[in-house]
Protein backbone atom coordinates (compact mmCIF):
# COMPACT_ATOMS: atom_id res chain seq x y z
CA UNK A 1 0.00 0.00 0.00
CA UNK A 2 1.12 3.25 -0.78
CA UNK A 3 2.44 6.24 1.73
CA UNK A 4 -0.79 9.12 1.84
CA UNK A 5 0.32 12.45 0.37
CA UNK A 6 -1.18 14.06 3.68
CA UNK A 7 -1.18 12.28 7.38
CA UNK A 8 -3.89 14.41 9.29
CA UNK A 9 -2.95 14.59 13.01
CA UNK A 10 -6.42 15.05 15.26
CA UNK A 11 -5.51 14.60 19.25
CA UNK A 12 -8.59 14.32 20.78
CA UNK A 13 -9.70 14.60 24.67
CA UNK A 14 -13.43 14.03 25.91
CA UNK A 15 -14.54 16.03 22.39
CA UNK A 16 -17.47 13.55 22.09
CA UNK A 17 -20.36 16.19 21.67
CA UNK A 18 -18.28 17.40 18.57
CA UNK A 19 -16.27 14.97 17.44
CA UNK A 20 -18.68 13.18 14.64
CA UNK A 21 -18.85 16.60 13.32
CA UNK A 22 -15.35 17.36 13.22
CA UNK A 23 -14.26 13.54 11.93
CA UNK A 24 -16.72 13.59 8.73
CA UNK A 25 -15.56 17.12 7.95
CA UNK A 26 -12.21 15.48 7.74
CA UNK A 27 -13.28 12.30 5.93
CA UNK A 28 -15.44 14.22 3.08
CA UNK A 29 -12.37 16.61 2.14
CA UNK A 30 -12.70 16.99 -1.52
CA UNK A 31 -8.91 15.51 -1.56
CA UNK A 32 -8.73 12.17 -0.69
CA UNK A 33 -5.53 10.55 -0.40
CA UNK A 34 -4.84 11.43 3.30
CA UNK A 35 -4.60 9.32 6.55
CA UNK A 36 -6.77 10.59 10.04
CA UNK A 37 -4.49 9.93 12.67
CA UNK A 38 -6.79 10.19 15.88
CA UNK A 39 -5.00 9.77 19.23
CA UNK A 40 -7.62 9.23 22.20
CA UNK A 41 -5.54 10.86 25.08
CA UNK A 42 -7.24 9.05 27.97
CA UNK A 43 -10.88 9.87 26.92
CA UNK A 44 -13.47 9.82 30.08
CA UNK A 45 -16.42 10.16 27.77
CA UNK A 46 -17.83 8.12 24.66
CA UNK A 47 -15.52 9.68 22.07
CA UNK A 48 -13.81 6.34 21.57
CA UNK A 49 -16.93 4.73 20.35
CA UNK A 50 -17.83 7.92 18.31
CA UNK A 51 -14.48 7.30 16.97
CA UNK A 52 -14.58 3.44 16.12
CA UNK A 53 -17.75 4.15 14.29
CA UNK A 54 -16.84 5.21 11.64
CA UNK A 55 -15.93 2.43 8.99
CA UNK A 56 -13.02 3.71 6.91
CA UNK A 57 -9.54 2.48 5.83
CA UNK A 58 -8.21 6.02 6.11
CA UNK A 59 -8.51 6.23 10.19
CA UNK A 60 -5.72 5.52 11.95
CA UNK A 61 -6.79 4.93 15.51
CA UNK A 62 -4.47 5.00 18.75
CA UNK A 63 -4.70 5.80 22.27
CA UNK A 64 -2.93 6.98 25.57
CA UNK A 65 -3.32 4.81 28.61
CA UNK A 66 -3.78 7.75 30.44
CA UNK A 67 -4.34 11.46 29.51
CA UNK A 68 -0.59 12.67 28.70
CA UNK A 69 -0.85 15.89 27.53
CA UNK A 70 -1.51 17.48 24.59
CA UNK A 71 2.33 18.15 23.18
CA UNK A 72 2.53 14.15 24.00
CA UNK A 73 -0.19 13.38 21.70
CA UNK A 74 0.53 15.72 19.07
CA UNK A 75 4.28 14.36 18.79
CA UNK A 76 2.61 10.55 19.41
CA UNK A 77 0.73 11.47 15.67
CA UNK A 78 3.87 12.84 14.21
CA UNK A 79 5.99 9.80 14.74
CA UNK A 80 2.66 7.75 13.21
CA UNK A 81 2.50 10.07 9.90
CA UNK A 82 3.92 8.13 6.93
CA UNK A 83 2.73 10.97 4.17
CA UNK A 84 4.54 13.83 2.65
CA UNK A 85 3.03 16.84 4.22
CA UNK A 86 1.33 16.76 7.63
CA UNK A 87 -1.87 18.58 8.87
CA UNK A 88 -3.39 19.78 12.19
CA UNK A 89 -7.13 19.37 13.05
CA UNK A 90 -8.50 19.68 16.01
CA UNK A 91 -11.47 17.17 17.82
CA UNK A 92 -13.43 19.90 18.09
CA UNK A 93 -13.31 21.95 14.75
CA UNK A 94 -14.74 22.05 11.29
CA UNK A 95 -12.93 21.58 8.21
CA UNK A 96 -14.26 23.16 5.32
CA UNK A 97 -14.56 20.48 2.30
CA UNK A 98 -11.63 22.24 0.07
CA UNK A 99 -9.34 22.83 2.60
CA UNK A 100 -6.70 20.06 2.12
CA UNK A 101 -7.00 20.20 -1.44
CA UNK A 102 -6.22 24.11 -0.87
CA UNK A 103 -3.12 24.02 1.06
CA UNK A 104 -1.66 21.29 -0.36
CA UNK A 105 -1.45 22.86 -4.36
CA UNK A 106 -0.06 26.08 -2.65
CA UNK A 107 2.79 23.96 -0.40
CA UNK A 108 3.28 22.31 -4.33
CA UNK A 109 3.73 25.39 -5.88
CA UNK A 110 5.69 27.48 -3.98
CA UNK A 111 9.19 27.19 -1.24
CA UNK A 112 6.77 27.48 1.48
CA UNK A 113 7.43 24.38 4.41
CA UNK A 114 4.09 25.66 6.46
CA UNK A 115 1.00 26.98 5.67
CA UNK A 116 -2.47 28.24 7.61
CA UNK A 117 -5.32 29.86 6.60
CA UNK A 118 -8.09 31.66 8.17
CA UNK A 119 -10.79 30.68 10.38
CA UNK A 120 -14.46 31.58 12.03
CA UNK A 121 -15.40 30.98 15.53
CA UNK A 122 -18.47 28.82 16.29
CA UNK A 123 -19.98 28.12 19.51
CA UNK A 124 -21.42 24.30 20.54
CA UNK A 125 -24.50 24.53 18.11
CA UNK A 126 -21.98 25.80 15.34
CA UNK A 127 -23.44 29.29 15.21
CA UNK A 128 -21.11 31.95 14.00
CA UNK A 129 -19.91 34.00 16.99
CA UNK A 130 -16.67 35.78 15.56
CA UNK A 131 -14.95 36.48 12.59
CA UNK A 132 -10.83 36.13 12.59
CA UNK A 133 -9.39 38.31 15.21
CA UNK A 134 -6.45 39.04 12.57
CA UNK A 135 -9.07 39.84 9.50
CA UNK A 136 -8.97 37.73 6.14
CA UNK A 137 -5.59 38.56 4.62
CA UNK A 138 -3.03 36.64 3.18
CA UNK A 139 0.05 36.96 5.70
CA UNK A 140 3.59 36.67 4.46
CA UNK A 141 6.65 34.89 5.19
CA UNK A 142 7.74 38.11 5.80
CA UNK A 143 5.20 39.61 7.30
CA UNK A 144 5.27 36.77 9.65
CA UNK A 145 8.81 37.21 10.59
CA UNK A 146 8.01 40.90 11.78
CA UNK A 147 4.31 40.07 13.65
CA UNK A 148 5.22 36.35 15.39
CA UNK A 149 8.20 38.21 18.18
CA UNK A 150 5.27 40.28 19.25
CA UNK A 151 2.17 38.18 19.41
CA UNK A 152 1.12 34.59 17.61
CA UNK A 153 -1.56 34.97 15.21
CA UNK A 154 -1.11 31.11 13.23
CA UNK A 155 -4.59 29.25 13.93
CA UNK A 156 -2.56 26.13 14.73
CA UNK A 157 -5.65 24.18 13.89
CA UNK A 158 -5.37 25.13 10.26
CA UNK A 159 -1.77 24.27 9.83
CA UNK A 160 -0.29 21.72 6.62
CA UNK A 161 3.47 21.54 6.53
CA UNK A 162 6.36 19.86 5.31
CA UNK A 163 6.00 16.15 6.90
CA UNK A 164 10.10 15.81 7.47
CA UNK A 165 10.69 19.78 9.05
CA UNK A 166 7.66 19.33 10.83
CA UNK A 167 9.04 15.65 12.37
CA UNK A 168 12.55 17.71 13.09
CA UNK A 169 10.81 20.97 15.18
CA UNK A 170 8.14 18.86 16.64
CA UNK A 171 6.46 19.93 20.10
CA UNK A 172 8.73 20.61 23.21
CA UNK A 173 8.05 19.29 26.44
CA UNK A 174 6.96 21.82 29.33
CA UNK A 175 6.30 24.18 26.82
CA UNK A 176 2.42 25.96 27.09
CA UNK A 177 1.95 27.56 24.47
CA UNK A 178 3.62 24.93 22.46
CA UNK A 179 2.37 25.92 18.70
CA UNK A 180 3.73 29.09 19.38
CA UNK A 181 7.11 27.95 20.29
CA UNK A 182 7.02 25.41 17.49
CA UNK A 183 6.60 29.19 15.34
CA UNK A 184 9.59 31.05 16.96
CA UNK A 185 12.11 28.21 16.49
CA UNK A 186 10.59 27.49 12.93
CA UNK A 187 11.05 31.31 11.40
CA UNK A 188 14.35 31.68 13.76
CA UNK A 189 15.51 29.58 11.44
CA UNK A 190 14.25 31.29 7.99
CA UNK A 191 11.95 28.44 7.42
CA UNK A 192 8.81 29.65 5.93
CA UNK A 193 5.52 29.92 6.92
CA UNK A 194 2.63 31.75 5.42
CA UNK A 195 -0.89 32.06 6.14
CA UNK A 196 -3.85 32.09 3.46
CA UNK A 197 -6.35 34.40 3.29
CA UNK A 198 -9.54 31.76 2.93
CA UNK A 199 -11.30 31.02 5.66
CA UNK A 200 -10.46 26.95 5.78
CA UNK A 201 -11.88 26.15 9.65
CA UNK A 202 -14.44 26.87 11.84
CA UNK A 203 -12.93 27.00 15.21
CA UNK A 204 -15.49 25.80 17.92
CA UNK A 205 -15.22 27.77 21.33
CA UNK A 206 -17.09 26.40 23.97
CA UNK A 207 -17.37 25.50 28.10
CA UNK A 208 -14.32 22.77 27.78
CA UNK A 209 -12.50 24.00 24.42
CA UNK A 210 -8.81 24.70 25.10
CA UNK A 211 -9.47 28.60 23.71
CA UNK A 212 -12.15 28.91 25.95
CA UNK A 213 -10.09 27.60 29.15
CA UNK A 214 -7.64 28.93 28.42
CA UNK A 215 -9.06 32.50 27.85
CA UNK A 216 -10.95 32.00 31.39
CA UNK A 217 -7.44 30.98 32.69
CA UNK A 218 -5.63 33.84 31.73
CA UNK A 219 -6.23 36.53 33.70
CA UNK A 220 -2.59 37.96 32.99
CA UNK A 221 -2.01 37.12 29.58
CA UNK A 222 0.64 39.32 29.01
CA UNK A 223 2.34 37.40 31.83
CA UNK A 224 2.09 34.37 30.43
CA UNK A 225 3.06 35.20 26.60
CA UNK A 226 6.07 36.75 28.42
CA UNK A 227 6.89 33.06 29.69
CA UNK A 228 6.65 31.68 26.27
CA UNK A 229 9.06 34.10 24.89
CA UNK A 230 11.81 33.48 27.87
CA UNK A 231 11.49 29.78 27.15
CA UNK A 232 12.24 30.31 23.45
CA UNK A 233 14.86 32.71 24.28
CA UNK A 234 16.54 30.16 26.69
CA UNK A 235 16.75 27.89 24.04
CA UNK A 236 18.21 29.82 21.81
CA UNK A 237 20.82 31.14 23.77
CA UNK A 238 21.47 26.87 24.72
CA UNK A 239 21.98 26.73 21.50
CA UNK A 240 23.89 29.48 20.97
CA UNK A 241 21.93 30.85 17.97
CA UNK A 242 20.80 34.16 18.83
CA UNK A 243 20.21 37.21 15.90
CA UNK A 244 18.49 40.11 15.27
CA UNK A 245 15.23 37.64 15.33
CA UNK A 246 15.79 36.59 18.49
CA UNK A 247 15.83 39.88 20.09
CA UNK A 248 13.18 41.24 18.45
CA UNK A 249 11.40 38.56 20.51
CA UNK A 250 13.49 39.56 23.83
CA UNK A 251 11.85 43.20 23.24
CA UNK A 252 8.81 42.21 23.21
CA UNK A 253 9.42 39.24 26.14
CA UNK A 254 10.60 42.74 28.17
CA UNK A 255 7.37 44.58 27.29
CA UNK A 256 5.23 41.46 28.09
CA UNK A 257 7.36 41.53 31.19
CA UNK A 258 6.93 44.88 32.79
CA UNK A 259 2.78 44.89 31.74
CA UNK A 260 2.55 41.83 33.46
CA UNK A 261 3.70 43.05 36.87
CA UNK A 262 1.95 46.04 36.14
CA UNK A 263 -1.51 44.05 35.84
CA UNK A 264 -0.64 41.65 38.75
CA UNK A 265 -0.10 44.92 41.01
CA UNK A 266 -3.35 46.67 39.65
CA UNK A 267 -5.32 42.87 40.71
CA UNK A 268 -3.88 43.01 44.18
CA UNK A 269 -6.25 46.71 44.97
Amino acid sequence: MNAPIISVVIPVYNCAPYLKEAIESVLNQTFSDFECIIINDGSTDNSKSIIQSFNDSRIVYTENEQNSGLVYSLNKGLDLAKGQYIARMDGDDICMPDRFQKQLDFLKSTDISFVGAQTIFIDEQGNKIDKNLFGNKNYTYTELRKIIPKINIIPHPTIMGNAEIFKKYRYRKGIKTEDYDLWLRVLSDKIKIEILPDILLQYRVHNQSYTNVTLRKKKNPSWQDFVGKKQFILYRIKNRKFGSFEFRVLKFAIINFVTGIWKSIKNKF
